[in-house]
């Protein structure tokens, strides 16, 4: 895997978006590229958002 250096302003606005997306950086970047291909249309993209930010709430209820 290559490392990539970002500018640390840059670095911390992906790492806010991807948190409120409930995504790691790598994963945030991949749905950023699926989003541009336009693989995800609008309603797909809001259904991700949603899911990823609801996940950890969503499998803490399963646990129940």
């Amino acid at each position: 895997m290559s490392q990539i250096n970002l500018p640390s302003d840059m670095a911390k606005r992906l790492e806010a978006a991807a948190s409120a997306m409930g995504m790691d950086i790598p994963a945030y970047i991949a749905f950023l590229e699926q989003c541009r291909q336009g693989r995800l249309d609008p309603k797909a993209q809001d259904a991700a958002r949603f899911m990823f930010r609801k996940h950890d709430e969503s499998l803490r209820k399963l646990a129940q």
